[in-house]
């Protein structure tokens, strides 16, 4: 069997070849079109500053002198600068919804029973930031929360105050967080969460020490250390490596199901190809052994012509040339076509040469007609399922059509 090179990613990329670069070319159409539109350029005498505790703004500032060419400036407009009576009302309402906030969320006192759904799976969010202010958390005047958030279990169903400091520019402002988490409230995965932060922090505390030769690790009947990774998933790995070997196996069997096909299809073309010949020089009144020495070399000079050359044809155009027995030749063609029609066509070859019959020219004529009607009914099977193919292709230009249409919009409304 002749080798096939392309392997199946490259099979597959061929199959999508034009329509990709069809959906590039539109895409690079509407690019330039909207290019050629330019920028949607309003008149404006004034720029608004933003309220002293929003973002900043970024604008494209065009501007032209008499008749020169439009220049542009990048500008980011700042927030006004608040007064300190701003600043402290400012501060005030954002304490409220802050503590209110953290209520909400934390102070299960404070909570109605309908709101007893939500469950606390990992450590709390201690935020440094909230509406432009900044927040500062003196979680070592608390006991029960550490700096990452984390409550310890036996805390749970008691009052926890944490301190806290809010500042908004030079305006600051102290109070105090009250927690309440019912012990109820807490997943096995917070608990599970938390052992997991203890044991990593104790070890850290560990290599700090470094007084003492060796690092005694923590000792837990739940808990065993490894010096790798490896030991713990090492069940895993064999189930890897299984489904790796059945994932090559998989796609190794498709392609060469696919060669085969490939290859079976070809082979069938250069038959039909060979058989015209064939009928064409034996019709013409030539023998089956000179038809036959013909139609080789003819298919070898036209491949040769298309840069296509195939081997087998090339052996049997060595094996003519060397005057081996026809009937070798013939039993070797046979070998090379197992197909039907190819088996068929040597059947009647040596039927002819062993008996004679003098019907040969229409049963290789039905012969041949037989195989283009199958080829047309082939070709028919692969023009249907092109045209699931073209769905990807025309998906992804459609989604590029929509992104082009729709950011420029988007873009033009957040710079209002």
């Amino acid at each position: 069997m002749e080798k096939i090179k392309d392997t199946y990613i490259s099979k597959v990329f061929p199959t999508y070849t034009k329509q990709i670069l069809l959906a590039i070319s539109v895409f690079s159409i509407l690019m330039v079109m909207q290019m050629m539109q330019g920028d949607q350029i309003e008149t404006i005498d004034v720029i608004k500053r933003p309220n002293f505790h929003e973002d900043h703004l970024k604008y494209k500032l065009y501007y032209q002198i008499e008749d020169e060419r439009v220049q542009e400036i990048d500008l980011s407009v700042r927030s006004k600068e608040a007064s300190v009576e701003e600043s402290k009302f400012y501060l005030e309402e954002v304490d409220q919804e802050f503590v209110a906030e953290f209520n909400q969320q934390y102070n299960h006192q404070l909570q109605s029973s309908s709101s007893k759904g939500d469950m606390i799976e990992t450590a709390i969010s201690l935020e440094e930031s909230y509406k432009g202010c900044e927040i500062k958390y003196f979680t070592d005047e608390s006991a029960g929360i550490d700096s990452s958030g984390w409550i310890d279990p036996k805390y749970m169903n008691q009052v926890i105050e944490l301190p806290y400091r809010i500042k908004y520019n030079k305006t600051e402002k102290e109070g105090e967080l009250t927690l309440y988490i019912q012990g109820d409230r807490v997943s096995e995965n917070y608990l599970r969460e938390y052992k997991k932060y203890q044991v990593a922090e104790t070890i850290k505390m560990l290599e700090l020490d470094t007084s003492i030769d060796t690092i005694k690790l923590p000792k837990d009947e739940k808990i065993t250390f490894y010096k790798t990774y490896l030991p713990l998933e090492k069940r895993k790995y064999p189930a890897y490596i299984i489904l790796l070997i059945l994932s090559f196996s998989f796609l190794s069997h498709y392609e060469v199901r696919h060669q085969k096909e490939l290859f079976e299809k070809e082979k069938r073309i250069q038959l039909m190809y060979f058989l015209n010949n064939f009928i064409l020089m034996f019709h013409s009144g030539l023998t089956i052994q000179k038809s036959f020495h013909l139609s080789i070399e003819n298919r070898v000079q036209s491949l040769e012509k298309d840069k296509k050359i195939r081997p087998y044809f090339v052996k049997w155009q060595m094996m003519i040339q060397q005057e081996r027995e026809f009937y070798e030749i013939i039993d070797d063609f046979q070998k090379c076509f197992s197909l039907i029609e190819g088996r068929r066509f040597c059947r009647l070859i040596l039927q002819n040469l062993r008996q004679g019959d003098h019907h040969l020219t229409i049963q290789l004529a039905t012969l041949s007609e037989g195989m283009w009607d199958q080829r047309i009914r082939n070709a028919r099977k692969d023009s249907e399922k092109a045209s699931s193919k073209l769905v990807f292709p025309m998906l992804i230009i459609f989604i590029v059509i929509l992104l082009i249409t729709i950011v420029p919009s988007f873009m033009e409304v957040n710079m209002m």
